[in-house]
Parts: C-alpha cells; sequence; structure tokens
C-alpha cells in the first residue's frame, strides 16, 4: 500500500478459559501513524466505563470497556481502531496500564501477557499481527522455477492445507495470517486463487508466478472458501475448494430464568435463550454452587435434589467455535413445614414395641430417626394418611439405654422439612416379674439372690457359734442340713444359669454381668458349706 491508506487494528483478548468482564488501556501509536477513529459496534463490551477516547496528537487512545456478563474465548474482539498511515519508517503498537478483570465478583486482574504490534511502512504498509494462540510453525511459500514437462491430461486437481484452519468442519475462534499450501506437479505452468463466500466459484485470473502457496493474509469473521486451480499445456483443472469457519464472538447475552427463586421444590427447572450469529448455539454448562458442571446441549435443565438452603447458579453458554458468556443467579430451597410428635411410649423395657404418633403433611412421608450416643441407630418411614396423621408401632430389638427420637417430612418431589424437636425414650432390661410398683429383671434378681445368700449364710454361722451347749448329736444333723442346703442352692443356681443361656434377648455385656454373678453365688456357696462344716466340728 502507498502511504496514506488507511487500515484496522483490532485489540483482541486471549482468556486462556477464564471469564472476564472489563478491560482496561491505553495504547501509543508510532509517529509514523495517525489514528482516524474507532468501532465498537462487533465488540464484546455493552457499556463503556470510559468510551474510546484519542488523544489531540492523534498516537494514543484510552478506554475502559465491560459487559455485565462474563465473556471466554481465545481472540474476543474488543475495539476496533482505524489508522493511517502517514509516514515511512518501522514503529510499534504498544498497550500500557492494561488490566483485564475476572468475573469474579473481586475485578482480579489476570492479565500475564501483552502481544504488542511492529508495523513497518514504506512505499506501503505491512502490519504483522501477534496472535494469542498457539500457531503452527509458519511455511513460507516457495517459487517454482523450471520448464514444465509436456502432459497428456488436464492437471490433478489439487490438495490444499492451511495450517491456521486445518479442518474445513471445524469453527475457529481466532484470526491470524492465512497461508494456504498446495504442491505443485511437473506438469504445471499456471496457479489461479481466489477467496469469498461462494462455495462453488471459480478463480477468474492467474497469479504473475509459480508458487508452492500463497499468504491471503488475514480473514474476518465468517464463512470463507478457498478456490485453487491448476493450468498445464492440456488447460485448466478441476478447481479445489477449501472452507474456513471462523467466529471470534461470543454469543449474544442472555438472562437465566427459574421456575421460583424462593421454594420447597428441591429440583427447580431453569431456561436460557442466547442467540449466536455465526457459528450457533453448542450447548451449556451449569454449575451449582461451583461443583462439577452439568452439561447439557438443550437451552432448559430441571436441576437434581438441592439441599435446603442458599444456592448460586453460574450457566455457561458455548458457541460452535467455543466462544462463551455466562449468567448467574441466586435461588433459596425452603424446607416444608416440620411435623410435630404428639404421642410416645416414653420407657418400655427391651422387647416391647415403641408406640409413637403424630400430624404432618397430607399423603406424603415421615422419616423417624432413632440416635443413641450421637449415632444413627434406625431410620424408619411412616406414611401418613389424607388428614396427615401417622403412627407406628416400633417391633425392633434395641439394648437397654436412651434414645432420642425426632421426624422430619419428605415429599415426592423430595422436599423435606427440618428435623423436629427430639424426644427421649429409655429402654430397661426385661422384666421378669412384677413385685408391686417394682419391676424385676434377671440382673434384679441375681441381686437379690446373692444378698439373700449372703446375709442368710451370716446369720447362720453366728446362730450356730453361739449355741454352744448344743449336744455334741446335733453336730451330724447339723453338718447333713448345711450339706443338704449346699447341694440345693447349687441346683438352683446351676438351673438359673442354663436357663440364662437359653435367654435370647439378653445383651452380650448384660450375660458377662451375670455370668460374673452367678460364679460368685457359686464361690460363696462352697466357702459356706467348707467354713460352717468346720466350724460344726470345732463347736463343743
Amino acid at each position: 500500500m502507498d502511504i496514506g491508506q488507511e487500515f484496522f487494528v483490532d485489540v483482541k483478548v486471549d482468556t486462556n478459559e477464564d471469564f472476564i468482564n472489563a478491560v482496561q488501556s491505553t495504547i501509543d501509536f508510532p509517529n509514523n501513524i495517525e489514528i482516524i477513529g474507532s468501532d465498537k459496534q462487533n465488540s464484546v463490551f455493552n457499556f463503556w466505563i470510559e468510551d474510546p477516547e484519542i488523544s489531540e496528537s492523534k498516537d494514543q487512545i484510552i478506554f475502559i470497556g465491560g459487559t455485565a456478563k462474563g465473556v471466554s474465548g481465545e481472540s474476543i474482539q474488543i475495539l476496533r481502531i482505524k489508522c493511517k498511515s502517514i509516514g515511512t519508517g518501522t514503529g510499534t503498537i504498544e498497550m500500557t496500564e492494561s488490566v483485564v478483570t475476572a468475573n469474579d465478583g473481586k475485578g482480579t486482574n489476570i492479565l500475564s501477557d501483552i502481544k504488542n504490534t511492529s508495523i513497518n511502512v514504506g512505499t506501503n504498509i505491512q502490519v504483522s499481527e501477534d496472535i494469542s494462540i498457539a500457531e503452527a510453525p509458519r511455511i513460507i511459500p516457495q517459487i517454482i522455477e523450471r520448464k514444465a514437462v509436456i502432459a497428456k491430461d488436464l492437471p490433478a486437481k489439487p490438495e490444499l492445507k492451511v495450517s491456521l484452519y486445518p479442518d474445513q468442519e471445524t469453527w475457529y475462534n481466532h484470526q491470524g495470517e492465512t497461508t494456504i499450501l498446495w504442491e505443485i506437479t511437473d506438469d504445471v505452468i499456471k496457479t489461479a486463487i481466489s477467496v469469498d463466500n461462494n462455495p462453488n466459484s471459480e478463480p477468474d485470473t492467474s497469479e504473475d508466478a509459480l508458487y508452492t502457496g500463497k499468504n491471503i493474509g488475514v480473514l474476518e469473521e465468517g464463512i470463507h472458501y478457498i478456490h485453487v486451480q491448476f493450468k498445464n499445456n492440456k488447460g485448466w483443472g478441476e478447481v479445489a475448494h477449501y472452507k474456513v469457519f471462523i467466529d471470534t464472538t461470543s454469543p449474544l447475552a442472555f438472562e437465566t430464568e427459574i421456575s421460583s427463586f424462593t421454594s420447597t421444590n428441591p429440583s427447580p427447572e431453569i431456561t436460557f435463550k442466547s442467540g449466536d450469529a455465526l457459528s450457533g448455539y453448542s450447548h451449556a454448562l451449569i454449575y451449582v454452587d461451583e461443583k462439577e458442571p452439568i452439561f447439557t446441549k438443550d437451552n432448559f435443565l430441571t436441576l437434581p435434589i438441592q439441599k435446603l438452603g442458599g444456592h448460586s447458579l453460574t450457566v455457561r453458554v458455548f458457541d460452535f467455535a467455543g466462544n462463551s458468556i455466562e449468567d448467574d443467579l441466586n435461588y433459596e430451597i425452603l424446607p416444608l413445614e416440620t411435623p410435630t410428635i404428639s404421642f410416645f411410649t416414653e420407657k418400655i423395657s427391651q422387647g416391647e414395641m415403641i408406640f409413637i404418633s403424630g400430624i404432618s403433611i397430607p399423603e406424603t412421608i415421615v422419616i423417624l430417626k432413632i440416635q443413641k450416643d450421637e449415632q444413627i441407630i434406625s431410620e424408619e418411614i411412616i406414611e401418613t394418611d389424607e388428614t396427615g396423621k401417622w403412627e407406628l408401632a416400633l417391633d425392633k430389638l434395641l439394648a437397654k439405654g436412651n434414645y432420642l427420637l425426632s421426624v422430619k417430612a419428605r415429599d415426592n418431589r423430595g422436599a423435606i422439612s427440618l428435623d423436629s424437636e427430639t424426644i427421649n425414650v429409655k429402654i430397661t432390661a426385661q422384666i421378669i416379674f412384677s413385685l408391686g410398683l417394682m419391676d424385676l429383671g434377671w440382673f434384679e434378681i441375681f441381686i437379690i439372690i446373692m444378698l439373700t445368700l449372703s446375709i442368710g449364710g451370716t446369720i447362720g454361722v453366728w446362730y450356730y457359734l453361739s449355741q454352744k451347749e448344743v449336744k455334741e448329736a446335733y453336730k451330724i444333723i447339723a453338718n447333713r442340713d448345711v450339706k443338704k442346703m449346699s447341694k440345693l442352692l447349687d441346683e438352683d443356681v446351676s438351673f438359673i444359669e442354663k436357663e440364662f443361656k437359653k435367654e435370647k434377648k439378653i445383651s452380650s455385656e448384660g450375660k458377662v454381668s451375670i455370668e460374673s454373678y452367678i460364679k460368685k453365688i457359686k464361690d460363696n456357696i462352697k466357702k459356706m458349706d467348707k467354713y460352717l462344716g468346720i466350724e460344726i466340728n470345732k463347736s463343743k
């Protein structure tokens, strides 16, 4: 281009998969370039805190732009600057005082690198843009200088390669210097190339020299078709067509709608509609409370069951080029009405049923939670009737001790209530028989037997020793009676021991305790038998 030619400089950002919501920068131009104006029409930003302002010397521009929705992409458009070359020489367009803020609610600056642009102005102008993507090594087309061989047929259809856009069916979200490469066979004498938006057009002019490719510059957003044709001594051969799809603009901003911002429904429905003028809507990622995202190709979703309380939701919409935009909202899951406990059995013995009843939401379920020592022992499911009444006779063998019981409601949507206030239920050892107001279990019976034997033995010894005047004839009778009493007591204790071993409802701890008492009683019987006999024989 001649000096005085106008051109454009695009300001773009590679977000590196982060989401941003604002950019500010000061851009300085060399003295051989003059700024004519700026264009915000295709910018991802929809509001400007500071509109692009050109300095009086027309060599500097300052701006601060933003968007209410977070955007992401490899080459998102921020601003287009219109320039004009006013002198020869080489210079650099530099960005200073730049900030790129993350869409994190904190304004975090995530700018990590700036790639400036060098400009060389001679009798024409060349703009070399450094783009923020990992490009394949550039191959410069080589000129072919040789004498072509004579061909019998028309030249073969060119096989085209474009390293920047290698897949013809893929949308790309970056731009850069585009080079087309092909292989030249020995019979080719001419090449022709054209680029347009028509998939079937043919080049109408040939190239001045024979090259192995061509640099066609930076392609704009949109759908492009590259057409290449070879010529030999037989004429022009079949045209090769190559598609390039470019979309660097994020999808349109959108508002996420939810069935209710505050509701007892644990699975609210959300809808979101975002358009995209070029590549089209591809998919969305839905983040709930910053957990692993939910993937969907639809524009609506029923959320999985949520816990009670407040939640944050972020919807990220992607087009087929990988550009994206997000929206977020907050919502709250409310609890159902808490059920009440109106009756319960406060104290029972092992093996007896716990009776409990109350009121809840009609035709739902009530979950009864049984806890001991801060651990959940069991959870029971109870259905309520059409009036909301519920009741349960719990026939479950529980170890003796104190238990805490509470209930909560759950409906067919999965909505739940808070836990009710806890009640205390005491389970005692199994009752064998009652003496008036006293309930006796196996443990109490053993205590009574032990005390009776200890007291009876003591009284017997004391009585015998106090009767020294008893005649020798009574020694034999007393000795016999002591042996007989010891044998009878031993048989009774052995019988009770056998019955205990048959009893299945006694806890392991209870059995150990009872067996200990039985052993102690047997030892006492043996001692009583031994020492009473000795004392009887000693008596005069």
